[in-house]
């Protein structure tokens, strides 16, 4: 664990002055450069991944069940539960999962109940959420999504779950 913490003193720096950066273009105080994001960005990237990949073993589910009770658990996803309903806004985070959701490779059920049912048959974690109400896929695609269609555009998918070409992830890309 000691490893972990010394790793994330060797990226934090390049994080907060990262972070600095865009608080102060946010607050109008500073103009975009990408070419300096790319900067900050990779002066703690590779340290970055590389603690992500370090710490993996670190959260281990025996290794958390072994450090916390199932109560402190319960009450940890409680209280992590709270805060993110707290501070999360459906507003974006609809149309955020609509332009990260590839419908080709884990569509959106809202067919009959039979089919639901044969799909269970077949591959289980397909269905392990329940379908999106149509209205509510419906409020989205075309309300929601246009409220702040400039941040979304560079979404893997579009509104309606399909791949967009370029960003590396049409088929001559890969």
């Amino acid at each position: 664990m000691e490893h972990n913490v010394e790793q994330h003193h060797a990226f934090l720096a390049g994080l907060e002055s990262l972070e600095a950066y865009i608080k102060e273009i946010q607050a109008g105080n500073a103009q975009y450069d990408g070419k300096l994001v790319i900067e900050k960005l990779d002066s703690f990237a590779d340290g970055l991944v590389q603690h992500l990949h370090d710490e993996l073993p670190t959260l281990a589910s025996s290794r958390m069940r072994a450090a916390f009770t199932e109560k402190d658990l319960k009450d940890l996803e409680t209280s992590l539960g709270k805060r993110i309903l707290k501070e999360v806004s459906l507003t974006t985070v609809l149309p955020l999962g609509m332009v990260l959701h590839d419908k080709s490779t884990a569509p959106q059920y809202v067919s009959s109940e039979n089919h639901v049912i044969f799909m269970n048959l077949i591959s289980p974690p397909l269905i392990s959420f329940p379908p999106l109400p149509k209205p509510i896929l419906w409020a989205t695609q075309y309300g929601l999504y246009h409220l702040h269609s400039d941040a979304w555009a560079f979404g893997p998918c579009d509104v309606y779950g399909k791949v967009k070409p370029g960003f590396g992830n049409d088929a001559s890309a890969a």
